[in-house]
C-alpha cells in the first residue's frame, strides 16, 4: 500500500512538472493541456499527502531511497549533460544532416562549395534586422555556408541599437545582408535584400571576390524572343541566370555597320528568325577573327545564319530536326522533338556534369569531316540510339506532321551542341554571307577612289589576335523561360556561357530551386504537432520507464 502511495507523490509530480513545462513552451495551449496537468498533478499529490506518504521520510528505509535517488538524479543529470554535450557538437558541425527533398535542396550546390572553398580572403557577412529576428531558412542558410569554410562567417546587426554601423556601411533597408571583406575597407562590398536565398549569396560572393562585370552583347533585331520578356517564350530568366554569373547583359544591334564593341567578353546570337544583313554578319567575322567569343543557338527550319558562322571553326549545323523515341503512360512508344540528354561529352565545360538536359525542336551539331588546322572541336551532348535526324523538316513542321526514318536521315546517337577553339579565319568559305561589300551598295554613300581601296583593304584582312571560343547549340528554346528550369538545362547553358568567358572556375551545377516539396503548416497543426512530440510522448515515455522500474523494484 505505501509503495502505491510513493508511486502516485512521483506520478504526480512529473505531470505536475510537465503541466508547467507547456506553460512555459506553449504561447496558447488551444487544448487546456498545462490546466488538466497542473489540475491532476496537484490532485495526485494530495492523495500522496493524505495517504500519508510523508510520514516514513525519516526511516532508515527511507534515508536509503533517499540516497539512492540522489545517486540516480546525479547520473541523470550527468547523461543529460552527456547528451547536451553530443547535440551542441551534432549542431555545430551538422555530422548527420540528412535532406529528403527531391532535388537536394538543402544541400548546398557543388558551385557553392567550391566557391567557399576557394574564397581568397575571410569574408564577413552582417545581416541587419531589427530586433535581431532572422528568418529560420536564412538562419540554417548561413550556418551551414559558415560551416562549409572558416573563411566565411556572418553575424546579426540590430540597425536601432548600431545606427552608426548602418549609416558606415551604407545600408538602409532591414533585412539586409552585407558581404564585405573582413577586417579589412569596407569600400569593397556587396548588398542583398528582400530576396536572399543560396544563389543569391553565390552571386553575391562572386561580385565580392571577381571585381569587375564581363559584358556579354545579345545581337538582337531579327526575330528573336526578346530578352526581357517575362512570358514562356522569352528570354527574361535566362538572362537573370547569367547576371547572376556576374556578367552584364547588353542588347546589340548591328543594322548600321557598327563594329562588336571593344569591352565584349562575348556575344549571343539566339536562333535569329530573319536573316541577318552582311554588314551584321561581317561584323560577327571580325570580332571572331580578332579573338572573340561567342554563344550561337539555333532552331529547324529558321535562317542559316549560324550555321554559316560557324562552319568555318569546323562545325557543321544540320538542316535537319531530331527526332526521338519516347515512351508515355498508357500511350506506349512514340515518336517525339524533346530528345532527352544524358550522355555527354569530354570536355570541360562537361566534366563532372552527369545532369539531364531537355530540348525542343533541336537540330544536329557536329564536327565537321574536315577541321581547319590549329582548331579544336568537341561535341557535347548526344541524344539515344534510337533518334535521327529528319531531313524532311517541312514534313515536320505541316499541318499534318509526318517523319519516317529514310536512307538519307542520320541515325543517332546524335550532337546537337558543340564546342571549338581556335583561330578562326573566313578566307575560302565560299558563301555570300561574308562579302564583305554592302549588302544594298547602290544606297550607301559614294566614297573616293583612295577611301574605297583603303576600306576594301582593311575589310579583306583577318586581323587574329587571339584564339577564339565558341559553343554551338541546334535549340534555342531549351533555355526559354518555359524550358530553363527543366531539369538542368540553365546549368549546362551557364557552364557553356562560363568556358567562353574563360571562367572555367565557375563550371559547376548551381543551387537547387526545382520541386521543393513543402507544405505549410497552420500555427494550430504546429502547436498540435509540438504538444504530441515535444510534451505527450517524453511525458509517457517517462512514466512508462518508471512504471516497469517500480513494478520490477516490487517483484
Amino acid at each position: 500500500m505505501k509503495n502505491r502511495v510513493h508511486y502516485l507523490g512521483v506520478l504526480g509530480l512529473i505531470v505536475f512538472a510537465f503541466g508547467l513545462l507547456t506553460y512555459f513552451l506553449v504561447s496558447f495551449d488551444q487544448y487546456y493541456f498545462m490546466h488538466i496537468h497542473v489540475a491532476l498533478g496537484v490532485l495526485l499529490i494530495v492523495l500522496f499527502v493524505v495517504k500519508g506518504g510523508l510520514r516514513p521520510l525519516g526511516s532508515a528505509a527511507a534515508q536509503r531511497a533517499a540516497g539512492f535517488g540522489a545517486g540516480m538524479t546525479l547520473y541523470t543529470a550527468l547523461f543529460i549533460g552527456i547528451l547536451s554535450v553530443l547535440n551542441v557538437g551534432a549542431y555545430r558541425f551538422d555530422p548527420f544532416y540528412f535532406d529528403s527533398t527531391e532535388q537536394n535542396v538543402f544541400t548546398l550546390a557543388p558551385q557553392t562549395s567550391d566557391l567557399l572553398q576557394d574564397l581568397p580572403d575571410a569574408v564577413l557577412a552582417r545581416f541587419f534586422a531589427v530586433g535581431g529576428r532572422v528568418n529560420p531558412e536564412l538562419e540554417d542558410l548561413l550556418n551551414r555556408l559558415s560551416r562549409q569554410s572558416g573563411n566565411f562567417r556572418w553575424e546579426i546587426v540590430d540597425p536601432e541599437t548600431t545606427p552608426e554601423l548602418a549609416d558606415y556601411l551604407g545600408v538602409s533597408e532591414r533585412d539586409t545582408l552585407h558581404f564585405s571583406y573582413d577586417g579589412k575597407d569596407s569600400s569593397r562590398a556587396v548588398k542583398i535584400s528582400r530576396k536572399i536565398d543560396e544563389q543569391e549569396v553565390v552571386n553575391a560572393l562572386l561580385k565580392l571576390t571577381r571585381g569587375g562585370k564581363k559584358m556579354l552583347y545579345w545581337v538582337s533585331g531579327h526575330g528573336e524572343s526578346n530578352l526581357d520578356d517575362p512570358t514562356e517564350a522569352g528570354f527574361l530568366f535566362l538572362k537573370e541566370a547569367i547576371e547572376g554569373e556576374n556578367v552584364t547583359v547588353t542588347k546589340l544591334e548591328l543594322a548600321g555597320g557598327e563594329p562588336v564593341p571593344s569591352d565584349a567578353a562575348a556575344i549571343l546570337v539566339m536562333a535569329p528568325r530573319r536573316s541577318l544583313l552582311a554588314k551584321e554578319r561581317n561584323a560577327i567575322r571580325r570580332y571572331l577573327e580578332s579573338g572573340g567569343g561567342a554563344v550561337f543557338a539555333t532552331e529547324p527550319n529558321t535562317t542559316s545564319d549560324v550555321a554559316a558562322l560557324v562552319r568555318p571553326f569546323g562545325v557543321i549545323v544540320g538542316s535537319d530536326v531530331i527526332l526521338d523515341q519516347e515512351v508515355r503512360l498508357l500511350e506506349g512508344k512514340s515518336v517525339g522533338v524533346r530528345p532527352m540528354i544524358s550522355d555527354y561529352g569530354q570536355h570541360q565545360i562537361t566534366e563532372n556534369f552527369s545532369e539531364g538536359s531537355i530540348y525542343s525542336t533541336a537540330s544536329s551539331v557536329r564536327t565537321a569531316p574536315v577541321v581547319p588546322s590549329g582548331m579544336i572541336v568537341s561535341e557535347l551532348a548526344f541524344t539515344g540510339p534510337n533518334s535521327w535526324a529528319e531531313s524532311n523538316v517541312a514534313g515536320v513542321f505541316s499541318e499534318k506532321p509526318t517523319a519516317a526514318i529514310d536512307p538519307e536521315d542520320v541515325r543517332g546517337p546524335l550532337a546537337l551542341a558543340a564546342a571549338a577553339e581556335g583561330i578562326v579565319a573566313y578566307e575560302g568559305y565560299e558563301d555570300d554571307s561574308f562579302e564583305l561589300v554592302p549588302e544594298n551598295p547602290a544606297s550607301e554613300t559614294v566614297s573616293t577612289e583612295g577611301e574605297a581601296e583603303k576600306e576594301t583593304e582593311e575589310a579583306s584582312e583577318a586581323i587574329k589576335k587571339g584564339k577564339s571560343r565558341i559553343v554551338v547549340f541546334g535549340d534555342a528554346d531549351f533555355v526559354a523561360n518555359v524550358n530553363i528550369r527543366q531539369l538542368f538545362n540553365r546549368d549546362f547553358f551557364l557552364n557553356s556561357l562560363n568556358w567562353v568567358l574563360g571562367e572555367t572556375e565557375n563550371i559547376s551545377i548551381r543551387a537547387k530551386s526545382l520541386k521543393c516539396t513543402t507544405k505549410a503548416l497552420t500555427t494550430k497543426e504546429f502547436r498540435s504537432m509540438f504538444l504530441i512530440a515535444g510534451i505527450l510522448l517524453p511525458e509517457a515515455v517517462l512514466i512508462l520507464g518508471i512504471t516497469v522500474w517500480w513494478r520490477r523494484r516490487q517483484s
